[in-house]
């Protein structure tokens, strides 16, 4: 009759003559892991380099086409903000995720190419099924962003594959908000044409002609008058765009314009 120790020992035969075979592929898990990585920077400095080929390359040899730097960018988020078409392409034939945001601000790659204007970049992402409502950590849309920078063929791009032009952001600001923020006229002539409301109220009940008149922009209030803004709009504090009128001139045109249709004035 066999001992209870001597049982234990026959038991343990098969898992201690597997204990080399376990370390040696741990070992050459721990050299794959190893290389992937190293694989990973050199494609985010060939890709920093605006090497295509190279790019290709490593992505064939095992390169992560999703991998994330020190600042939680993918390969293709990277790309994107140098505006380099042909390294985009790359990324998404592999399989890059057009879906995968930065932490930071929550961009999505369609974000960053709206915000900087690269149309055919916005393009390739739409093809592929970015999806162009889309909301960063700050509820903008890339429509928002666009609209922000003045990025004209950017917008019109946006609105043609369904873009909302009405979107608020955590700020319930619209995309017009944001176009008479920086005075953009041509997108804000784009915006409207296309449904955008002219007497839409953010947060703190600021319409785009309230912000228009803060920053200034003269030919942007003018052209919202224009189109319908209530030069009477009062905000969370009750004041009218008047009320945020520093500049003379600017002052007394709102003065004039008071009380008068958008259709009396022009």
């Amino acid at each position: 009759m066999w001992s209870k120790k001597t049982i234990l020992l026959i038991l343990l035969i098969p898992f201690l003559t597997m204990m080399p075979s376990v370390e040696k592929n741990l070992t050459v898990s721990r050299a794959v892991a190893e290389t992937r990585e190293k694989l990973n920077r050199k494609l985010f400095e060939a890709i920093k380099m605006g090497d295509a080929e190279l790019v290709e390359e490593l992505i064939e040899k095992g390169a992560d086409v999703n991998a994330r730097d020190k600042n939680n960018y993918t390969p293709l988020l990277r790309a994107v903000s140098r505006g380099d078409l042909k390294i985009v392409k790359i990324l998404i034939e592999h399989g890059a995720d057009i879906k995968a945001k930065e932490k930071f601000f929550g961009y999505a790659p369609i974000h960053i190419a709206a915000m900087k204007g690269y149309t055919e970049i916005v393009k390739l992402l739409i093809k592929h099924g970015a999806d162009v409502n889309v909301k960063d950590k700050y509820g903008d849309t890339p429509l928002h962003l666009a609209a922000l920078e003045g990025h004209e063929d950017v917008v019109k791009l946006l609105i043609e594959n369904g873009a909302d032009v009405n979107a608020l952001n955590a700020r319930r600001w619209t995309p017009l908000h944001k176009a008479a923020l920086t005075g953009k006229v041509g997108v804000a002539r784009i915006l409207i044409e296309n449904g955008a409301k002219v007497n839409v109220f953010g947060r703190s009940k600021e319409t785009p002609l309230h912000l228009a008149v803060m920053r200034k922009h003269k030919k942007m209030v003018l052209f919202l008058v224009k189109k319908g803004a209530d030069i009477n709009a009062k905000d969370i504090r009750k004041r009218t765009p008047l009320d945020y009128a520093r500049v003379e001139d600017l002052k007394k045109l709102l003065q004039k314009l008071g009380g008068k249709r958008g259709s009396e004035i022009f």
